[in-house]
């Protein structure tokens, strides 16, 4: 540096001055070089309150450094194309500031220095050093600015263990200050790391603007700037900034996605586009989601600006998307990404809900499948024949709907005129929500639904919503593929449906022939009314599939899961087997309801209960609408509810011998018959699911408080769970087969769900603490290439 023409009349202190300086041997040491860590910090802060030791350090120090009017020069901390940056005092203000002077003479590089100063004076954002104040008319031309104690961020990455998370909130930081700058139409050209510094706080600070460029709010270069070649840094400079094009903002998003690159992978910034190495190096790193991170990268370096996100907030959002699990923009979206980020934001902010759903999911299962394996150990009915009971729609129920004694808060129920029966929906909703407090096990509307009324069936799904027990309806009609004539929205809402048709009950005395199955060309059986409401009572979770075996004159009942996990049988192991009476075609059969001449039907034949049976096993809606709940508990808990109309003249067939049924009856009488045969557990199954709620508590605590060692890939870790998963699902059966003892049932039990349970939940705590962690571990950041102290780098090429 040459020494002559930098003083600006500065007299030198004398001696004396000097003496009285009462930390000379600090200051001679300080400047000497010396001294570091805190034995030098304590020296420059006697140079902040002392005058003496200030007029001592020039002495010692002169010709060293420039001398300049009201500064005292400790060091030099950086040398770039247009200046030299020094660690000042201002003795004034006595603080210390960050002075950067021009030493070059050329007109280009005064118009550059020049342009640094405006372009800072318009910011004003905490991660972008502060500018104080300058001198731009005599040389030297310098200004003086906030002065960050800290290092470069390629050095704060290599001396310190620095969390992916953290990585990526400083890359985020870094952003939101460019952004808050391309607001002010600057643009920096020239970020990397050796331009951003990290206080003691670790919070990034974005310094030397000596090649930013002023872009209007047109996206247009402002004029009177300098003009020259293409400068930056090679690896962090945009495709058209290296090419001399005329450059934006998004030359600056190119130069935030190298650096995102280089903080993340600490490899060189120059293969930030090489997108597979990147995929590779984060999977390396074990990075969470490291598909979405390698994404953000490419985006942010593409090399036509147009396909780069369009400003720094598009780059910020995606950011804090990565960081909190949620999809970015950068990946085409498709439902099973989203699925995927969504699952990852609910176990990651609703982790206890998650915990319970698992308790609930092991209980329920471990429950069901005991209740359903144990129960072929030991032949018996559940209940008595009475498992079905009947609500009956009356000319009672009309009339309170009439006077006001039911329905009079719901508006729009009418018992009269033509829009009276598209009201009653109404009403049955309000059936359901009461019917909901007794907890049976299935509701059958013996009812048909052809068309939707939006201003009531609102009220009906409500009702189908609140039950929370299967609900199945009936169809009149069938079209030619087999599919119902019903109201969509109502198809949705209920588990499922079945053929009102009957067969004609005067034929046999003291018994009914029910149609179970249809058959309609080669499409998949249609089950009767009854056939869907057991099916429900099943498996409420499925769909009944019925096959019709004509050589052993039985109908196969699988059932199909509506809901399969990945790798999960979408049938249940189980399957009913039905007697038949008979296999015939509709033309030859004496049938009621919407059939074809060619569907085939499956029949089955039942006991025929009498009026007085029913009589103590029907309740009005009136009945059920106004009793209490603990009535409701005893008529209908665990019980199948048959819904029907019981008008006289509406659905009413004749018997054999005189008399007369109703069509709910007929339903309900094959429903009982086919629960009736239904085995039993030895355990109740309120035993069972208390027991297996308590075993799954203890289990989801066993898999919080086990140590999380090493960094299995979560892919091996979930095949290790679903493994241990699956023994426990064969132990449970066998639990269930083979064990009578008390004592090894609750043993083997305790076994079963801790072993279904923990490493489900286990899996889940791992895979939360990686979506937080991001990485297990970031390799250190290796050494860069120009490892000088540069601010700026003309075409030098750093990591």
């Amino acid at each position: 540096m040459p020494r002559h023409g930098l003083q600006r009349g500065r007299v030198v202190t004398d001696e004396r001055a000097a003496e009285s300086c009462p930390g000379r041997e600090q200051i001679e040491a300080l400047a000497r070089g010396e001294l570091d860590g805190p034995a030098k910090a304590a020296a420059i802060e006697l140079l902040l309150s002392d005058a003496s030791c200030r007029e001592l350090y020039r002495r010692l120090t002169a010709g060293r450094f420039p001398s300049l009017p009201n500064y005292t020069i400790v060091e030099q901390v950086g040398r770039g194309g247009f200046g030299v940056v020094y660690k000042a005092i201002h003795e004034t203000k006595q603080r210390i500031e960050a002075l950067k002077i021009l030493f070059g003479k050329t007109q280009l590089l005064a118009s550059y220095f020049v342009n640094e100063v405006h372009l800072i004076a318009r910011l004003a954002h905490p991660n972008i050093a502060t500018l104080y104040e300058a001198q731009l008319e005599t040389p030297p031309l310098y200004y003086a600015m906030e002065f960050i104690e800290g290092e470069r961020l390629s050095d704060y990455l290599r001396h310190h263990d620095v969390p992916l998370a953290e990585r990526l909130r400083i890359v985020r930081k870094v952003a939101d200050a460019v952004n808050y700058a391309h607001q002010q139409g600057v643009v920096h050209r020239d970020l990397k790391p050796q331009n951003i510094l990290m206080d003691a706080a670790g919070e990034p600070h974005i310094v030397d603007f000596g090649i930013a460029k002023r872009v209007e709010l047109s996206g247009q270069p402002a004029d009177g700037e300098p003009t020259g070649g293409p400068v930056g840094t090679v690896g962090y400079i945009a495709p058209e900034q290296l090419a001399g094009r005329p450059v934006d903002a998004r030359a600056d998003i190119y130069a935030l996605g190298a650096l995102l690159f280089y903080c993340v992978t600490g490899e060189p910034a120059r293969h930030a586009r090489d997108v597979q190495r990147t995929l590779e190096l984060l999977r390396q790193r074990g990075v969470s989601r490291p598909e979405d991170l390698t994404a953000i990268i490419a985006r942010a370096v593409q090399e036509n600006p147009d396909d780069r996100y369009p400003d720094c907030a598009s780059l910020i959002e995606d950011l804090d998307n990565y960081l909190a699990g949620r999809p970015i923009h950068a990946r085409p979206t498709t439902f099973g990404y989203e699925l995927a980020r969504l699952a990852g934001v609910v176990v990651r902010n609703h982790t206890a809900a998650v915990y319970a759903a698992i308790v609930a999911t092991v209980a329920a299962g471990v429950t069901a499948a005991q209740w359903q394996l144990e129960a072929h150990t030991t032949w018996g009915p559940v209940r008595s024949a009475n498992q079905t009971v009947l609500v009956a729609w009356t000319p009672r129920t009309i009339a309170a709907i009439r006077d006001g004694t039911i329905g009079a808060d719901l508006p729009g129920l009418t018992a009269d005129g033509p829009a009276a029966r598209k009201s009653w929906r109404l009403l049955y909703g309000r059936l359901l929500e009461r019917l909901a407090e007794a907890r049976p096990s299935v509701v059958v509307w013996d009812y048909f639904f052809p068309d939707c009324w939006p201003g009531y069936d609102e009220a009906f799904v409500r009702g189908i919503q609140a039950l929370k027990a299967p609900v199945v309806v009936g169809v009149r009609d069938y079209d030619v593929n087999a599919e119902p004539d019903m109201c969509e929205t109502i198809r949705q809402a209920v588990a499922g449906h079945g053929s009102l048709a009957i067969v004609r009950p005067d034929r046999l005395a003291g018994e009914i022939e029910v149609i179970l199955a249809i058959e309609r060309g080669f499409e998949t059986p249609v089950p009767g009314l009854a056939l869907a409401a057991f099916a429900a009572v099943r498996f409420p979770q499925c769909r009944p599939i019925p096959a019709i075996d004509p050589q052993a004159r039985e109908l196969e009942i699988r059932y199909r899961k509506r809901i399969a996990a990945r790798r999960e049988a979408r049938f249940q192991a189980q399957t009913d087997r039905i007697p038949l009476q008979r296999i015939i075609r509709v033309r030859d059969l004496e049938v009621e309801g919407g059939l074809l001449p060619d569907d085939r039907v499956a029949t089955a034949v039942f006991p025929l209960h009498s009026d007085e049976y029913w009589k103590q096993r029907t309740y009005d809606f009136v009945d059920v609408l106004t009793a209490d709940t603990r009535q409701l508990r005893l008529w209908f808990n665990g019980r199948a509810v048959v819904i029907g109309q019981m008008i006289p003249g509406v659905d009413e067939h004749p018997l054999l011998g005189g008399g007369r049924t109703f069509g709910c009856r007929l339903h309900a009488d094959a429903l009982n018959g086919l629960l009736t045969p239904v085995h039993f557990a030895r355990v109740p199954a309120r035993t069972l699911v208390l027991r297996n709620t308590l075993w799954s508590i203890l289990a989801i605590a066993l898999a919080l408080i086990l140590p999380i060692a090493g960094r299995l890939p979560l892919r091996r870790l979930a095949w290790v769970c679903l493994a241990v998963a699956l023994l426990a699902a064969c132990a449970v059966m066998l639990v269930a087969v083979a064990v009578h003892e008390t004592w090894a049932l609750e043993a083997l039990d305790v076994l079963c769900v801790f072993a279904l349970a923990t490493p489900l939940a286990y899996w889940i705590r791992v895979y939360r603490q990686r979506q937080i962690e991001l990485a297990p571990r970031i390799a250190p950041v290796t050494s860069h290439a120009d490892g000088a102290t540069e601010s700026s780098t003309v075409l030098a090429e750093t990591v």
